[in-house]
């Protein structure tokens, strides 16, 4: 039997569905196969024969072409289902390369929009669901696609007039203090303090809504000092600034706690030079990347960068799509059941409809991908049906054929149509996330802070490491793995959820050793490692290794050949809790073994070293995957 490289499950998919465009599916489990069709009931209904019947000449074909091609796979019928079985001879072969690469359908270059926390504000636990998610896709999305990542970060609205009138009427609020020094508080005083202001002064807009009006006009001074380029030195501007500059560097600790940028698939030029040069050290761009920089997004662009733009929401008026009334702006779409979008308020300043439609028209001409994708929770999914529709109209109406969008080149803005005309953003939604004590609100101050979650998280996980070790955990080590383990147990119980479900995290079912958990995850690796740290290999395989494996052993080995399939429908459903599924069920598969069969005690030397490669072989997938999630393995637990 001679080893050659071989063809992974998605390209074979891809070659059958060329040749027989039928719905490909997995089965649901690999002891039937790896691929299935049901392509026999669409024949039996059209011809009246039985779907068994119809299922055999089917057979016939895709073994002829499959050995035509040498494709090393058998078929067989399970009732009316022709399914697809890997042959010994693809096991022997994927089984001895030293590293099986994944081999997804190249795809365009991807935008991808996560995390963009709110500014000023505390993180609470439901930020790290756009984090968890986003976070895992950019993984996912790079094994075969560029993809450039934007933190489009909140820092502008009506919250800051809010912020900003609390932080000039400190005295009223009786806090406790009654100034926030800019320059020698540490940024978590900073950000802890601008929680008491924003929760103080709502108290206050409860019971007095002129508080509010004076938050309005606060939030249309500063942006028409903005948009009209003066006056930035005013006491308004000056603390606008100062809370972004405190609370960026805040969440930058929570961006490397979640492991947010840290691998790549390239060093490619993601941002073209030009692009980059022409944006530095504008107005609301705080960072911009040519390539990627691990711990970094490739892009940080505020809201307030599109302040810039807000010209061409007059000339939206002036081509008759959108309405003014007084100093409203609005586009209606009552005939599309979505009511009316609103980008400019009575009192004349902008709202996040109007960034978010002008922001994805300078996307797609500056960066030019034909595919973008938003995180955000499902709260905002009526917010963006209208801006994808808005953004429809726009398109349909051809006002821009007759002038460039903005400032965007003739060329950008034709490109920008383009690319939105094929393909519309995407709003990759999620569920809302809770405690068993209940909802969250900054607004009323009752927010799970994500600093205390996560202290929660460590010390629950330390306590169980403590338990199961029977010792006192002290060191800088101790703490390294802790913080790791916890990310896991974090990212795991979140990712693990369908993201569009709503669910409530239980941090003790969380921690658990066993179960569909995190540390089940890392404790699989350990067990793994553990088995190669006492046991030498010659590292030597015989020929046809895979006849020393036992029924389950090849079955391990059949499942490892569907993570690529696995991973190819990730990058279209955006939904990594697949991922997590695959991996429940495979070390799974891994522990019912582990308890079954001693490498230890195996007799047979070639038998040993053959276990030995498939347990190296095991461990490099794991890890892979986990990587993927934004997991980091540990030694041991």
């Amino acid at each position: 039997m001679t080893n050659q490289s071989i063809p992974g499950l998605n390209r074979i998919k891809n070659i059958l569905s060329q040749e027989f465009p039928y719905e490909w599916t997995q089965p649901p489990d690999v002891t039937k196969g790896v691929l299935t069709t049901n392509q026999a009931f669409v024949i039996a209904k059209d011809t009246g024969v039985s779907p068994v019947e119809a299922a055999k000449p089917i057979q016939t074909k895709l073994q002829d072409f499959i050995n035509t091609n040498n494709l090393m796979l058998d078929v067989k019928t399970i009732g009316p289902y022709v399914n697809i079985v890997l042959s010994n001879n693809y096991l022997q072969n994927f089984f001895v390369n030293s590293q099986s690469e994944i081999q997804l359908t190249p795809k365009p270059p991807t935008f991808l929009e996560y995390f963009s926390p709110n500014v000023g504000k505390r993180m609470h636990i439901g930020h790290m669901r756009s984090a968890n998610i986003g976070e895992a896709m950019r993984r996912i999305c790079s094994l075969s696609s560029t993809v450039i990542t934007n933190n489009h970060l909140a820092d502008w609205g009506v919250q800051f007039g809010i912020l900003i009138y609390g932080v000039i009427s400190l005295p009223k609020l009786k806090l406790g203090f009654t100034k926030i020094d800019w320059e020698k508080d540490d940024n978590s005083t900073i950000v802890e303090k601008l929680h008491k202001v924003y929760v103080a002064t709502n108290s206050l807009i409860d019971n007095d809504e002129s508080i509010r009006d004076s938050a309005k006009e606060i939030t249309t001074t500063l942006e028409k000092n903005i948009t009209q380029e003066k006056n930035n030195n005013s006491e308004i501007y000056s603390i606008w600034y100062n809370i972004i500059a405190a609370t960026n560097l805040n969440y930058s600790a929570a961006e490397s706690y979640f492991n947010l940028n840290q691998t790549s698939n390239t060093t490619i030029e993601n941002i073209s030079t030009e692009v980059a040069q022409n944006l530095q050290d504008k107005f609301g761009v705080w960072q911009i990347n040519t390539s990627h920089k691990p711990g970094q997004f490739d892009l940080v662009i505020g809201e307030s960068f599109y302040q810039h733009f807000l010209d061409e929401i007059h000339y939206w008026v002036q081509e008759g799509i959108a309405i003014q009334e007084g100093e409203s702006i609005y586009i209606d779409l009552e005939q599309y059941n979505l009511g009316r979008c609103y980008l400019i308020t009575s009192q004349g300043y902008s709202i996040y409809a109007a960034r978010d439609i002008l922001a994805r028209f300078v996307w797609a001409g500056l960066f030019q991908t034909p595919s973008v994708a938003t995180f955000a929770d499902n709260r905002q999914n009526h917010s963006f049906k209208q801006v994808f529709t808005c953004i429809q109209l726009i398109i349909d109406s051809k006002i821009y054929q007759k002038k460039n969008f903005a400032t965007l080149t003739k060329d950008q803005t034709s490109k920008a149509l383009s690319i939105l005309s094929a393909n519309l953003p995407r709003h990759i939604s999620f569920g809302f996330i809770s405690l068993p004590e209940g909802t969250m609100s900054s607004r009323k101050g009752n927010v799970v802070l994500l600093q205390d979650f996560i202290k929660s998280i460590e010390t629950q996980v330390k306590a169980n490491l403590e338990t199961k070790s029977k010792k006192e955990l002290r060191s800088i080590a101790d703490n390294q793995k802790i913080q790791k383990i916890s990310t896991a147990v974090i990212k795991w119980y979140d990712l693990s959820r369908d993201r569009e479900q709503d669910y409530v995290f239980d941090i003790n079912q969380a921690v658990q050793f066993e179960g569909n958990t995190g540390i089940y995850q890392l404790y699989t690796i350990a067990r793994l490692k553990n088995i190669l740290r006492k046991n030498e290999t010659t590292a030597q395989l015989v020929s046809n290794s895979i006849n020393l494996l036992n029924k389950s052993e090849l079955e391990i080995l059949q499942k490892m050949t569907t993570l690529e399939l696995i991973l190819e429908n990730i990058t279209e459903n955006y939904k990594p809790h697949h991922l997590c599924n695959y991996l429940s069920e495979f070390t799974s598969m891994i522990n019912s073994w582990y308890a079954k069969y001693s490498v230890a005690t195996e007799e047979n030397d070639s038998r040993r070293d053959t276990l030995l490669h498939m347990v190296n072989k095991i461990i490099s997938q794991l890890e892979f995957s986990l990587d993927l999630l934004g997991i980091e393995v540990v030694q041991s637990l």
